[in-house]
């Protein structure tokens, strides 16, 4: 072997020497600490067994592990690596972002999405910091106009404008409540039954005095002081009324009856309430050759109302003739007409008892005013009877008969 060959041999044996001990620390088997292994710098910690990382096939950046607390985030940063958020300690936050480039920051949770302070009506607030509603145990409908309108409340009275009374009232039983000039109000009840409200004019009204009746008593009843109250009366009346002429002499006379549709009219007046019962009249001169009864009738002062309609027996010559009404009726005071006529046309030359009267043309004569009625005369009727309203009277004097008329 030549001295060259064998250096060759010895530097071999040296490089793998030194291999050999770069590669295998002094520890044995089953392992060694990676502190003494590599290159003193790149150290694995942690497992406890053989354990396999399977690293890429590529040159990469191995990615380590940060410090977390419990509620930080994570985040993508500007420079395109992971930020972390740390966690806010205070109760109802959110993340927010603070621009396009800009990191996220916690904000204050607001219903608004980024309005604070107190919420305004648009965004179905109140718009005002106090305002709170009591009272509602459950979900509760309130409806309100839809217009700018004020709410009323009990904070003030309500004025005569929005509806209300603009006075604060205290209920009286039996009150009557009315306007002063300014608000409502109201005038207490009485204690005295049957009294009537008063007016005041321009000042508040009052309770009369007096007491009235609770009812109207008997129909045709008049209302009537007893010197304290008042009550319901019945109304003066009169047992017998005379139909003497509106402008009888006070003489006497008789006209004549000569058929069964000319009647004779006049008019007489009744000062109290009498309820006609019978009526009496005196004949006169009568034709032997006369038959039959009379038509006696009464109207009301327009002649549109016929109250009485009574058909006489036959009468006797200078014998008063009474007849009881078939249907009696009361007599109000006010002025009436009194018709006569026969039943038959076998009526000739039948006087009658009446008063003397005098003419006088403008109750009577020519110039009585226009559509009035004359207040005596003749009238035609519908043959033996007497119609419904009284007919249109042609003028003649002494054509009332001298009747009396009993209850």
């Amino acid at each position: 072997m030549t001295p060259a060959r064998f250096l060759n041999i010895l530097l071999g044996v040296l490089l793998v020497g030194s291999l050999v001990s770069v590669i295998y620390a002094a520890t044995p088997n089953p392992g060694h600490p990676w502190i003494e292994t590599g290159d003193g710098v790149f150290q694995v910690a942690g497992p406890t067994a053989l354990r396999t990382f399977t690293f890429p096939d590529a040159t990469s950046t191995v990615v380590t592990s940060a410090s977390f607390a419990q509620g930080d985030l994570l985040y993508g940063s500007a420079a395109s690596t992971t930020a972390q958020l740390a966690k806010n300690t205070s109760a109802t936050r959110y993340v927010s972002n603070t621009g396009a480039s800009n990191s996220p920051a916690w904000a204050q949770v607001d219903l608004t999405n980024g309005v604070t302070g107190t919420l305004p009506g648009v965004n179905g607030g109140s718009g005002s910091a106090f305002f709170q509603i009591a009272g509602p145990t459950a979900l509760r409908t309130f409806t309100f106009p839809d217009a700018t309108s004020t709410v009323l409340t009990d904070n003030a009275d309500v004025t005569l404008a929005q509806g209300g009374t603009n006075a604060t009232l205290t209920a009286s039983n039996g009150g009557i409540f009315y306007s002063t000039a300014s608000a409502g109000a109201i005038l207490s009840g009485t204690a005295t039954a049957g009294q009537i409200l008063l007016s005041g004019a321009s000042d508040a009204p009052s309770w009369s005095t007096a007491t009235y009746p609770a009812t109207a008593g008997t129909s045709r009843n008049l209302l009537q002081s007893n010197g304290t109250n008042f009550v319901s009366t019945a109304p003066d009346s009169m047992t017998g009324v005379i139909t003497r002429s509106y402008n009888a002499t006070g003489a006497s006379t008789t006209f004549s009856l000569t058929s069964n549709t000319t009647f004779r009219v006049g008019t007489f007046s009744v000062p109290a309430n009498i309820t006609v019962n019978q009526i009496s009249i005196l004949p006169g001169a009568i034709n032997t050759n006369s038959t039959g009864g009379l038509k006696i009738c009464i109207y009301n002062d327009t002649g549109t109302t016929k109250v009485i309609d009574q058909t006489t027996a036959q009468p006797t010559a200078s014998t008063i003739l009474t007849t009881v009404v078939s249907s009696p009726a009361t007599l109000t005071p006010g002025n009436y007409y009194i018709a006569v006529g026969c039943v038959t046309a076998a009526c000739s030359a039948l006087t009658v008892t009446a008063f003397t009267s005098t003419a006088i043309a403008f109750e009577n004569g020519a110039t009585v005013p226009a559509g009035k009625r004359r207040y005596e005369g003749t009238t035609v009727m519908t043959a033996g009877t007497c119609n419904s309203t009284l007919p249109t009277i042609t003028g003649a004097i002494s054509s009332t008969v001298n009747a009396r008329l009993d209850n």
